[in-house]
């Protein structure tokens, strides 16, 4: 189940690789900090995630699909937690390049379980355990 919410996390991830407080390569510490700090409000705030997620089709089928795979309200909060806390991650190890997010983030489809072994910190893959337990299996 845990490569699967990891395989879940990338691809909704994708949608805030394309967000435009990302849109280009971001230089400047500063305006990195900014600009993340936008996009973990987008991934965390409900209301702001749907107007981001419901931009595109992809952005309605991986929310949809990150909605479904948690079951209940307080565990999709886990996993949006989660998601930007590993957004943060990425950002931060792309200088929030959205083209190396982008290709990080196809890859992370192929390799979910390396994907998590390079973006998830050692809290972020005890939080992966914990929500990936609370998933019903189907």
């Amino acid at each position: 189940m845990r490569i699967y919410l990891v395989l879940s996390i990338a691809s909704f991830l994708g949608v805030f690789a394309n967000a435009s407080v990302l849109s280009q390569s971001l230089a400047d510490s500063e305006v990195i900090e900014s600009a993340l700090s936008q996009a973990k409000t987008m991934l965390t705030d409900p209301e702001s995630r749907e107007k981001e997620v419901n931009k595109t089709s992809a952005g309605r089928a991986a929310n949809a699909q990150l909605k479904s795979l948690g079951g209940s309200d307080e565990t999709n909060k886990e996993i949006y937690n989660l998601a930007s806390e590993v957004f943060g991650n990425l950002v931060k190890e792309t200088n929030g390049d959205p083209a190396k997010m982008k290709r990080i983030l196809a890859d992370a489809q192929k390799d979910p379980s390396s994907f998590a072994e390079k973006y998830f910190s050692k809290s972020d893959k005890s939080k992966l355990k914990k929500t990936a337990q609370q998933i019903p299996l189907n």
